[in-house]
């Protein structure tokens, strides 16, 4: 700090503190350093957050898509077998059918 006053012949003037004013720039450019790197840390964590988050929604999407793609294998598997035996019993029947034929050509010799 300056002290102002008339100044005589012989009195001693103080002068602005020019290490004092430094002292404060300096200390002024700490405080100003640390917001900027509590702000970039700060901003580090939210977008690290919100990576995080991305990468939980993408993955449950992504289990349950396997999910439906499972279930929808689950059932065409299940169509699959249901026609198989479908034509398993038609196939049994067809063969009952030329059976009883081939029995009833015997009998009518």
């Amino acid at each position: 700090m300056s002290l102002l006053f008339t100044a005589c012949a012989g009195d001693q003037v103080e002068t602005p503190d020019a290490d004092g004013a430094a002292g404060q720039v300096q200390e002024g450019a700490d405080d100003t350093g640390d917001a900027m790197q509590e702000g970039a840390d700060d901003a580090g964590d939210a977008m690290q957050e919100g990576a995080d988050d991305a990468g939980d929604a993408m993955q449950e999407g992504a289990d349950d898509a396997g999910d439906a793609v499972q279930e929808g294998a689950d059932d065409t598997g299940d169509a699959m077998q249901e026609g198989a035996d479908n034509m398993q019993e038609g196939a049994d029947d067809a063969g009952d059918a030329m059976q009883e034929g081939a029995d009833n050509m015997q009998e009518g010799q």
